[in-house]
């Protein structure tokens, strides 16, 4: 196996967008060894589409590599990655131990996903998905949740009049892996209880568009410039 890392310049792992070099390592006789290794320029406060070029471009050049690991999987990072085919993780300690920890989760989820005829969304649950691909990752993970647990709702800005509310789904599910994000925000969305209600998310769900439409709402959606991750959505009661 071989995975594909970026480095800043003091050898930490980081996102593609913070470090300037792409390093693969491949395990040879029990020890991981550099089989690749290429700098490039990410420019300060880019904008989508030149970040999208990066990867873009980072990516042809990993043509025999599938996994990734980076420092975080949110926002674009991860779902860009995932789109150009890579298996992405996120590091959670010193680059060599999480090497081998990749490796072995990898094969386990894969091995999993083959068993259960899934297929692969390019990601590990027990690492953290955020890519709300529906096929029980976190983010829209299908696991059995407590009915007895509450879901939290969105929190009242400014004035109760107003009827303006916000929620981080992001943080939500970071802090609860068997909630998703149509049971978070459906039950909200339905009963139209707001007049503005701000969502920020790790990225957009693929639910989310054909529902607004559907329940005749309006949502303003901006993204984050990268190094910034996720996006917001403003969502608002049409009159």
């Amino acid at each position: 196996m071989k995975i594909a890392t970026c480095l800043t310049d003091n050898g930490e792992v980081g996102t593609p967008f913070e470090a300037s070099s792409v390093c693969v390592f491949e395990k040879q006789d029990r020890t991981w060894m550099p089989v690749k290794e290429f700098g490039y320029f990410p420019v300060p406060d880019m904008g989508v589409n030149h970040a999208r070029l990066l990867l873009k471009g980072i990516a042809s050049q990993l043509s025999d590599c599938e996994v990734f690991l980076v420092s975080a999987l949110r926002g674009y990072t991860h779902v860009w990655l995932e789109e150009l085919g890579f298996r992405t993780w996120k590091s959670e300690g010193p680059l060599m131990e999480q090497l081998d920890n990749v490796a072995e989760q990898d094969e386990k989820a894969m091995l999993l996903k083959q068993q259960a005829g899934e297929p692969s969304c390019g990601t590990s649950r027990s690492m953290g998905c955020s890519s709300g691909c529906g096929g029980g990752c976190h983010g829209d993970s299908s696991a059995a949740r407590p009915a007895s647990l509450p879901i939290p709702l969105p929190i009242l800005v400014g004035d109760a009049a107003e009827l303006h509310f916000e929620i981080d789904v992001a943080s939500v599910l970071g802090r609860d892996s068997a909630l998703n994000s149509r049971e978070l925000l459906i039950p909200v969305l339905e009963g139209k209880n707001f007049r503005v209600l701000d969502v920020h998310f790790d990225h957009l769900p693929k639910w989310f568009k054909q529902t607004i439409e559907q329940l005749d709402l309006s949502a303003d959606i901006v993204e984050s410039v990268p190094p910034a991750h996720g996006l917001n959505a403003r969502i608002t009661v049409k009159p």
